[in-house]
Formats: C-alpha cells, sequence, structure tokens
C-alpha cells in the first residue's frame, strides 16, 4: 500500500509540474485516470460521465492542481467513509463555466457537525482551494441518503 501510495504520489507531481498538462483536457483526462485507478479493485464502483468535445483551454498550474485536489478529497472521501456500492463523476462545461459533481450512493452525514477526529477538516480544505481559483463548493448529504460534492467556476478570461 505504501508502494502505491508513494507512486501516485509521484505520478501527481509529475503531472502537476508539466506544463504540457496546462488544459482542461489535460485535467479531465488526468482526473479520469485517478479516478480509475483509486476504484480499481475495490467494492465502489466508479462512473465517469466526461464531455467528449471540452473546449480548448488553458488552466494556470495552480489552478488546475486545485481543482484536481478538491476531486481527489472527494473520491478519498468516498473510498474511506462513504459505505456506499457506486460513486458518479460528472464534469460539464456550458460556457464559460465548469462544473464537477461527485456524488456517492453511501450513508451520507450531517453536514456542519464536527467529529473528534477531524473527519470534517478534508472539505474545509476543498472549500479553501475552490475559494482559492475563484469558485465555489456545495456539499449536499444527510444520514443514509449519500453525499453530493459540487464545484463550480467560470473560467478565467
Amino acid at each position: 500500500d505504501l508502494a502505491d501510495q508513494t507512486v501516485r504520489a509521484l505520478e501527481e507531481i509529475v503531472w502537476a509540474v508539466r506544463p504540457g498538462n496546462d488544459t482542461l483536457q489535460g485535467l479531465v483526462d488526468y482526473m479520469a485516470h485517478f479516478a480509475n485507478e483509486l476504484f480499481e479493485g475495490n467494492a465502489i464502483r466508479c462512473r465517469l460521465d466526461l464531455p467528449s468535445d471540452l473546449p480548448a483551454r488553458t488552466l494556470h498550474p495552480d489552478m488546475r492542481h486545485n481543482i484536481f485536489l478538491i476531486v481527489k478529497e472527494s473520491l478519498n472521501n468516498v473510498l474511506k467513509h462513504s459505505g456506499g456500492s457506486v460513486v458518479y463523476v460528472q464534469v460539464k462545461v456550458e460556457g464559460n463555466r465548469l462544473a464537477i459533481a461527485i456524488a456517492d450512493d453511501g450513508k451520507g452525514f450531517e453536514p456542519g457537525t464536527a467529529t473528534d477526529g477531524g473527519e470534517h477538516n478534508g472539505l474545509e480544505n476543498m472549500r479553501r482551494r475552490a475559494t482559492a481559483v475563484g469558485g465555489e463548493l456545495e456539499v449536499t448529504s444527510s444520514p443514509g441518503a449519500g453525499t453530493r460534492v459540487e464545484f463550480r467556476m467560470n473560467f478565467p478570461s
């Protein structure tokens, strides 16, 4: 497990610093790769709904990396905490707007409740990352009804 984590971390660093990946297509391709690899061999199935005709958009490396880390944290939360059987990852581009949704059919939780283990620190980190790129993050969940994380932002001019 440690070797797998190390390889993933190195792969992520290489992806993050490689200038050829500074596109929306590069981000979506890497998100799909990460999601498929993360859920491979796990009981939770991953369903991807990704556009086939993404606009040619360049993303600043910090922006691209922050968006990816939001997705990564969301997917890791599903794997660690949801107890569900399926996770859906959806990317939409409408005009000048990017929307990414990650939803699971797991046990959910009561948003706004703190836990002694600090489990909601990841949610706060995702919110900070969304704000850092001029986006917004909405988390919808309730006990027994799964969780949905939605990230939305306008592309920079």
